[in-house]
């Protein structure tokens, strides 16, 4: 049905995020391992950076078995917007302030949701959620916050992200639209079959 094709391209569309968001995060695991063997950051960096990859891989081969996606992904935005809040106010050395992890949940949040929903509605709270939370961090983190880099921070994760979320609500209106095509076509083809089985009997 509608749901199946759907559900499909929600899997497909995760599957390429966690690839690409993973491929990131692991590059930034590897820049805070080198920077604690080079004594530039304390070991509580890379293990803030480990336990965010291993939280978001750990929701994500969940979200592949448990054919749930509206759970998963509420799931996903509650565990991912802890690690995320708790990673931002650990990590000091040269990753610091980590505002990317928030940029990364809140591109999560809205290809998840606006495929899920087919409107940009649900991605664009996501993307609020992660940024208010950003705020959040920022504010109770301890250190002098520098206002211009502070704002253009704030204005790629929200720029990016909302604009994601409207890119994948038209994604999934587009998969629904082609679903329904597809089922008027075999709704067609099944009434011929009908037509030209009773016309072979009348004969």
């Amino acid at each position: 049905g509608g749901a199946s094709r759907l559900a499909e391209g929600y899997q497909r569309a995760l599957a390429a995020a966690d690839i690409l968001f993973g491929a990131f995060v692991v590059l930034m695991v590897v820049i805070a391992g080198v920077a604690r063997l080079r004594g530039d950051a304390p070991l509580t960096d890379l293990l803030a950076l480990v336990a965010f990859l291993v939280v978001n891989l750990a929701v994500g081969e969940a979200s592949r078995r448990i054919r749930r996606p509206y759970l998963m992904e509420t799931l996903r935005l509650i565990l991912g917007g802890i690690v995320t809040f708790v990673a931002c106010m650990v990590v000091t050395g040269p990753l610091a302030p980590w505002w990317q992890g928030f940029m990364v949940m809140s591109l999560g949040g809205a290809i998840g949701f606006g495929l899920l929903t087919q409107k940009p509605l649900a991605g664009r709270i996501a993307v609020g959620y992660y940024v208010a939370l950003y705020v959040g961090a920022r504010l109770l983190r301890p250190g002098p916050i520098e206002p211009y880099g502070f704002a253009l921070e704030l204005g790629i994760i929200a720029t990016v992200g909302l604009m994601f979320a409207e890119i994948m609500s038209l994604l999934g209106e587009t998969l629904r639209q082609q679903h329904e095509r597809g089922l008027e076509l075999k709704a067609t083809r099944d009434a011929l079959f009908a037509e030209m089985e009773v016309a072979q009997e009348i004969q």
